[in-house]
């Protein structure tokens, strides 16, 4: 019976492809922190795996003939827009300002793509004939509770972490907002559990994948988050980039695939393992391009505030490239691997 369950199983990419990837991700962070002494130099741990997914995004939009006719307004616009707000808010209020506007931006992005993966298992698993109407509010419920959850605690300075990129440059929230997220946790989670036994019950369906992507986003946040040991802070640091960067390089790199028969991207390469060296090497390149420009013009504002304008760019075409109702080819590719 377990066997046939764990065959009902959805995942975002496939079983296999998954534990690999998120599992792997999250056991190369703990193995990977008994080498990492302090995190008082993150300069190779930015450029080699924190950064780099940032310019994947450009190989897929950019170079796409069809996307980039698609979106050729936003796709021109969002990068001059964003640059200038960037420099009006270097220049018009500090790089303190600006850089903490890009934290509270950063900690929206990493929470909304890690409770993407569980509702993109959860929307693989269908309607239930058992489960109550209300288990789609349940779903959101618990895996915001469960990402959210952690980074609003944190962000109250009464446990955890008070900053993302350093101490206190995240918005504050107020301390009375401790028990609520407290409440709101357990219920859902209680709630989530008891809709879980009751499909099992009648239908003998276990939905791993969805299951998995739950557990392994409240580990990762709550470690990154409520944590503040040193060694564990290190754990909660290279949980959140590897969480975070891999899974999304992969994404791009399957969506490219799947996109070859379809459109032209350039410079057109069709081997997809050439293609994955090409963009890591030329996302670790640029990042490192991006740390030394800004460590010798960094006074003057413009080309700090150009990188910024491209950080700031991969967030928000993140959120109409991935979207079913704006670019519905984006994911459609995990649908059609069901």
């Amino acid at each position: 019976m377990i066997a046939q369950t764990f065959q009902q199983s959805k995942w975002v990419f496939s079983k296999g492809e998954d534990l690999v990837l998120f599992g792997g991700a999250t056991i190369l962070a703990i193995c990977g922190s008994f080498y990492v002494e302090s995190l008082a130099n993150y300069f190779w741990m930015f450029i080699l795996f924190d950064q780099p997914h940032v310019f994947t995004t450009y190989f897929y939009t950019y170079t796409s003939d069809r996307f980039s006719t698609k979106f050729k307004t936003p796709l021109i616009l969002l990068p001059i827009v964003c640059f200038l707000l960037s420099l009006l808010m270097w220049k018009g209020v500090s790089d303190d300002f600006a850089y903490a506007v890009l934290s509270n931006f950063s900690a929206f992005h990493f929470a909304k793509q890690q409770s993407a993966w569980f509702f993109i298992s959860s929307a693989k698993e269908g309607k239930s004939q058992v489960a109550p109407k209300f288990e789609g509010y349940v779903d959101k419920f618990v895996i915001y509770a469960s990402v959210a959850g952690p980074l609003l605690l944190s962000m109250t300075d009464i446990i955890g972490r008070s900053g993302w990129r350093k101490q206190g440059d995240l918005i504050q929230v107020p301390v009375f907002f401790e028990w609520p997220i407290y409440i709101i946790g357990v219920i859902s989670w209680i709630a989530y559990l008891v809709i879980q036994v009751q499909k099992y019950r009648t239908e003998k369906k276990i939905t791993w994948g969805k299951h998995f992507h739950l557990v392994n986003a409240l580990f990762i946040w709550s470690i990154y988050r409520l944590t503040m040991s040193p060694q564990l802070s290190i754990i909660g640091q290279l949980l959140i980039v590897f969480g975070h960067s891999f899974p999304y390089i992969y994404l791009g790199l399957r969506y490219y695939e799947s996109r070859q028969e379809k459109e032209r991207f350039w410079p057109g390469i069709k081997n997809l393992k050439v293609m994955a060296i090409l963009v890591v090497l030329a996302g670790v390149f640029i990042s490192y391009m991006e740390v030394l420009s800004e460590a010798k013009w960094y006074a003057n504002g413009i080309i700090p505030c150009i990188w910024l304008g491209l950080i700031f760019s991969h967030f928000l075409i993140d959120t109409f490239m991935w979207k079913r109702e704006t670019h519905p080819e984006g994911l459609q590719f995990l649908k059609d691997r069901e």
